[in-house]
């Protein structure tokens, strides 16, 4: 099924999942501040390598992001940080439920490039280099999957790999003024390696033998994909 322009997840997608309430986190919420702006941030792990998560459309508490977190910095034995983007305005249900048409006009004002970049290289990047990280990773879930291809152009961020689930590539087709493929133009511009996870209902520009692919594979970086789990 390909995806509409009237939304960032395509049709059919399923919602999001729900962690249990009696689950307990590992680690905890800071707020990290800079001259222009404080993030808070909620993180888990030590070490030199770090994995920056980025999340979803429904934000900083939702679904089971901090269980992801929480996995990756068990199983992986990383620092994993996940920023608050949103400054806890995320998109909710009741929202979708009740104000729709507002939903494209809040992700384009979210997905500001700048606003995401002055976040991650003036805010997260300088306090993991304080921390004494030395290695750093970034993965993202449908909106953080556009965020993942956006801060792999960094040079400053400099990151070893980027990974995206579900990824909302189109985004980079909404900005303003933005003309379409926008989204293969940004693949075009990373720096390191890529990994997609893409559901079935994807985009198929995001898919294996894609425009993105071609574009990265130009770039001379490898893409792996990994297996749809959606249908």
């Amino acid at each position: 099924m390909q995806q509409q322009d009237g939304d960032c997840c395509p049709p059919g997608s399923l919602p999001s999942l729900v962690e249990s309430g009696s689950y307990q986190e590992k680690g905890s919420v800071k707020t990290l501040q800079a001259n222009f702006s404080d993030l808070p941030c909620y993180e888990v792990g030590t070490g030199s390598s770090a994995v920056i998560v980025c999340y979803d459309i429904y934000g900083f508490d939702s679904g089971r992001t901090r269980a992801v977190c929480d996995e990756l910095s068990e199983q992986g034995g990383y620092r994993v940080i996940m920023p608050d983007f949103f400054r806890g305005a995320s998109w909710s249900q009741e929202k979708e439920d009740t104000v729709p048409e507002t939903k494209m006009p809040w992700i384009v004002e979210q997905s500001d490039p700048e606003s995401v970049m002055a976040d991650l290289e003036g805010i997260v990047l300088p306090y993991l280099l304080a921390q004494g990280v030395t290695r750093t990773g970034l993965v993202g879930f449908c909106f953080g999957g556009y965020v993942a291809l956006l801060a792999s152009a960094s040079q400053r961020l400099d990151l070893m790999c980027a990974a995206g689930v579900h990824s909302s590539a189109k985004i980079f087709n909404l900005a303003p003024g933005a003309a379409q493929g926008a989204d293969v133009e940004a693949a075009s511009k990373v720096l390191c390696p890529q990994m997609m996870i893409q559901a079935g209902n994807d985009a198929d520009n995001t898919k294996p033998g894609g425009a993105i692919e071609e574009a990265l594979n130009m770039r001379s970086h490898r893409l792996e994909y990994g297996a749809s789990t959606f249908v």
